[in-house]
């Protein structure tokens, strides 16, 4: 009897430090071992999202050293493309223009300005739900009238093309000077004198805006809670 009782108490001691053991692991190895493996994974990702945000950088930076040339693109691009009509600058253009190539500027008359569809067609007059998008054009048609000889006329078209704004030339119509009041006219004083009145066409842009970055999600992991900061 004293032997089967010290045995009986033997095997439920074991029992109980069986039980002890396992209820330890469950309880605290389990979840601990757990949570490690949470933190290796957490850690991971953010080493990873901290390489492609080092590469991101080191793509800027390079990107940075060709901001200067960049810049003077961008302010000839607006030069040939302003943002505004900016006809009184054009005017003045014109008239500098005819004063080199010895024509007589007679006349400059815009006409209404119409919104460039994408495919470069006209899409009705200026409003605000068609040029407000950032790159949206908008022309301005003029009627430019010149009088002079055929050299002078043939060198103010080409200067023209050299003009700092684009200027797009789309009709060009040349007479005597005078045959539209069927004589001669009074205001010509060099023989052959011819009237050029051309059809062109003038340019601007709506600026556009820059787009702005994504945000990154970067992820904090401590033993005891995680939490995400943008």
């Amino acid at each position: 009897m004293r032997i089967d009782s010290t045995t009986k108490w033997y095997g439920a001691a074991a029992l109980s430090a069986v039980l002890v053991l396992l209820a330890g692991y469950f309880l605290l190895v389990s979840p601990a071992r757990s949570n490690a493996e949470e933190i290796t994974v957490a850690a991971q990702a953010q080493t990873d999202a901290n390489t492609a945000l080092q590469a991101r950088i080191d793509q800027l930076k390079a990107q940075y050293k060709d901001l200067p040339d960049l810049q003077k693109d961008l302010a000839a691009l607006q030069t040939h493309l302003p943002t505004t009509p900016q006809m009184p600058a054009l005017l003045r253009s014109l008239s500098a223009a005819a004063s080199r190539s010895g024509v007589v500027l007679v006349s400059v008359t815009p006409s209404n300005p119409t919104a460039l569809s994408t495919s470069g067609q006209a899409s009705g007059p200026i409003t605000a739900a068609n040029t407000g998008a950032p790159g949206a054009v908008s022309d301005y048609p003029l009627a430019i009238a010149i009088q002079g000889n055929f050299a002078n006329v043939k060198l103010f078209m080409a200067s023209l093309e050299a003009l700092p704004r684009s200027v797009l030339v789309t009709g060009l119509n040349v007479t005597r000077a005078g045959e539209a009041q069927g004589g001669t006219d009074a205001t010509s004083t060099a023989d052959g004198a011819l009237k050029a009145m051309i059809s062109a066409h003038v340019f601007s842009a709506t600026p556009g805006s820059a787009v702005a970055p994504a945000q990154t999600t970067t992820t904090t992991t401590t033993a005891g809670a995680t939490g995400e900061a943008s």
